[in-house]
């Protein structure tokens, strides 16, 4: 059992006792500094008591007592051992975590800290034996290790909480699946694991730091080979590894352009009906041609971007109506893509006067220009004598459409358009054509 709390020293002359807590020899197991600062603060703790008993003392004074005074005399004590703790202090190597100060100042348990403490360190190393687990199972793989073992190792990867694996260990992670995948069955990556093998890869590299590898040209390019491959979900694993990796990092857009990835995608797109399949093409299509490139030219020149886009957009209408899952995640996308083409590429084909030639100029404002590549094609759903953008008929006469409105819906449609164009022109999408219009002095103001 411990001993006894010292007793407060009802005598305020007296001396502590030679048997007393602050007098005790050191024990063999603490260090001479740590006692001593041990003792020290006992030796405060009896002052401070004695301290509180004279205080509360209403005796008159005594013909024995120190010349300063009994409360000032015990006051002196306590000033003399906080100087002997503030020069101990410079002897003793041990920490006492704020927390446990903190507890003690309030009256609280200081061992509830500590065993916070001890489970955090304990959940702190199962995730760091985590990671080491996981990296050293997976190195030991060989190309002889049974299938159901390399599943087994590869899906722990994938399965893993996020914050076990630690950003170097990902990274290395990521390396040594790519090496493998590149490898492919000379490796330990076979064609009856490639398929977990490239799960494991996108769930790491849903972290910055793995992406920015799986974003370099030779990976991209490892990846769009899997891209293309005949088995559908290893090229959906594959499509989803590319779009996070163009997600988040920039740079990996220009490149994933420059090894034909662009074309593998709007191939796909026109051959895939599945709206996964959609979704997936068209994001990345869409990250892609976020700025301006030669491939903006060419998906709407030669590959046909404009008539696939407007196809899928049927078809994934139909799906919603249907229920299909991911339809409209597809339809966001592709719409996504669609207006980076329609925004880009009347921008980077202004033609001269004599429409020979194309020639790269200021970048006008969009709605400036349009481009007849944009108009729907007769074979289409939509109907050739409709605007796919605005749904309105090109027959249909302005006229037509003010008829059967009042002067106040007029005038209400007239503000909605005026806050629109004024949003669009302060984005740089457009010219507000009433405050052009007033500019150039072609607007009257009615009486």
């Amino acid at each position: 059992m411990p001993p006894p709390p010292p007793q407060a020293n009802t005598n305020p002359g007296a001396a502590v006792s030679p048997g007393s807590e602050a007098s005790r020899s050191p024990s063999p197991e603490v260090p001479k500094p740590l006692h001593d600062v041990q003792q020290t603060l006992l030796s405060l703790q009896n002052a401070l008591r004695n301290l509180s008993t004279v205080a509360a003392d209403v005796q008159p004074p005594r013909a024995n007592d120190p010349p300063q005074g009994r409360i000032a005399d015990k006051v002196n004590k306590v000033i003399e051992h906080l100087i002997d703790l503030d020069e101990q202090k410079n002897y003793v190597a041990q920490n006492i975590p704020k927390d446990v100060l903190d507890d003690v100042d309030n009256n609280r348990n200081p061992n509830r800290t500590a065993k916070s403490r001890l489970e955090n360190a304990a959940v702190q190393n199962q995730f760091i034996n985590a990671q080491m687990v996981a990296i050293r199972r997976y190195q030991a793989l060989t190309p002889d290790t049974t299938v159901a073992s390399k599943k087994e190792v590869i899906d722990s990867i994938s399965n893993a909480i996020p914050l076990t694996i630690d950003a170097s260990q990902r990274t290395e992670l990521v390396k040594a699946i790519l090496n493998d995948l590149s490898a492919h069955d000379g490796g330990r990556i076979t064609t009856e694991v490639t398929l977990s093998a490239l799960v494991a890869l996108k769930t790491l590299g849903r972290d910055q730091a793995a992406s920015s590898i799986i974003a370099k040209p030779d990976n991209l390019q490892l990846l769009k080979r899997y891209a293309g491959s005949d088995d559908a979900e290893v090229s959906k694993e594959a499509l989803r590894c590319i779009a996070n990796a163009l997600l988040l990092v920039e740079s990996g857009r220009n490149a994933w352009l420059t090894i034909g990835g662009g074309e593998l995608c709007l191939d796909t797109m026109q051959r895939e009906s599945t709206p996964v399949y959609v979704f997936l093409t068209a994001r990345i299509l869409f990250l892609s041609t976020v700025h301006q490139s030669d491939f903006t030219i060419k998906s709407v020149e030669s590959l046909s971007a404009v008539s696939t886009v407007a196809k899928k957009l049927d078809s994934l209408l139909v799906s919603m109506q249907a229920g299909e899952a991911m339809s409209k995640d597809a339809l966001t996308d592709t719409l996504k893509f669609i207006f980076n083409l329609l925004l880009q590429y009347p921008r980077m084909t202004q033609l001269d006067d004599s429409g020979n030639s194309r020639e790269r100029k200021p970048s006008p404002i969009m709605g400036d220009l349009w481009d007849d590549k944009f108009e729907p094609n007769a074979d289409t759903s939509i109907g050739p004598d409709i605007n796919p953008i605005t749904g309105v008929k090109h027959s249909e006469s302005t006229d037509d459409i003010l008829a059967n409105m009042t002067e106040e819906e007029k005038e209400r449609e007239a503000e909605k358009l005026f806050v629109l164009f004024n949003r669009m022109e302060k984005m740089g999408l457009a010219v507000n054509p009433l405050r052009k219009a007033q500019e150039e002095g072609r607007f009257e103001e009615m009486p």
